[in-house]
């Protein structure tokens, strides 16, 4: 109880710190003799949810960019390029707040799913000029209060799994046509621990799911799931990663952590 007082009172600021691992297995990610490196952004505004996307040999940073004066987070994309981040942008900003920004590519074509609970909906993006234009393709569900959308793309299948916030807040997973992009509703499970925490991470034939655990204070570590069957949803803890695990050059300890995303052997928080 706590905690929600503080997050009542007190503005957050979160940051992103970014490392390069020797290699991409799994058991790296919980190695804390590797600095992160921090992403510093301007004063008027702080980054959260980092997903990472590679195209033509270049890696792209989305996040949400929250505008402190206006209250509410917009959509940011940048380049990261010799340990740095270059040319980061605002490149989505609608009236509601918006986070989370699920980059994914499929048949050659760029999309996003973002965080657009505040209008309760689920928003499907497609980039019309990779990685700073971008449009609203179709809203796939309308008054839900779903958040942090985050694909999962299989052999033969894509699939959506979500957190649905309610007095009982609960998984809730969707098979995702994307030709025609449509949802179908597939399974939903009572869960106070399963918010999605970044995208899926493929790893020895396996899909690990990180998730965000809140239990005594938002944001206190990251679960990585091992998803064992995807529509009768079944998942098994694997990893726990705490602040104490995290290294960032400049900070003197990391307090709390929400978004984990890997791409190639960089990886960011």
């Amino acid at each position: 109880m706590i905690d929600y007082i503080k997050r009542a009172f007190y503005e957050p600021n979160w940051k992103l710190a970014i490392r390069k691992i020797h290699n991409n297995e799994f058991n790296n990610i919980k190695n804390n003799n590797i600095e992160y490196n921090l992403i510093v952004s301007d004063k008027d505004c702080w980054y959260a949810d980092p997903f990472l996307i590679s195209k033509g040999g270049s890696i792209y940073i989305f996040c949400e960019c929250y505008l402190i004066k206006k209250r509410k987070g917009v959509i940011a994309a940048g380049e990261y390029k010799n340990g740095k981040v270059e040319d980061m942008r605002i490149i989505i900003e609608q009236d509601y707040h918006m986070s989370y920004p699920c980059v994914f590519e499929y048949g050659s074509q760029y999309y996003m799913i973002p965080e657009t609970a505040d209008n309760k909906t689920i928003d499907l993006y497609r980039a019309r000029k990779f990685p700073y234009e971008w449009e609203l393709s179709k809203t796939l569900l309308k008054n839900i209060n779903c958040v942090d959308s985050t694909v999962i793309i299989t052999e033969d299948d894509v699939f959506i799994i979500g957190y649905r916030l309610g007095k009982c807040n609960r998984i809730c997973i969707f098979h995702f046509d994307i030709i025609n992009e449509t949802l179908q509703f597939l399974d939903e499970q009572e869960d106070s621990s399963g918010r999605p925490a970044g995208n899926i991470i493929f790893v020895n034939n396996k899909l690990i799911r990180p998730v965000q655990m809140s239990k005594k204070k938002y944001g206190e570590s990251i679960i990585f799931k091992e998803i064992t069957s995807i529509k009768d949803y079944h998942e098994e803890p694997l990893l726990y990663l705490e602040g104490k695990d995290i290294l960032v050059k400049g900070e003197k300890k990391v307090d709390r952590i929400h978004t984990f995303n890997r791409i190639q052997n960089i990886e960011i928080i």
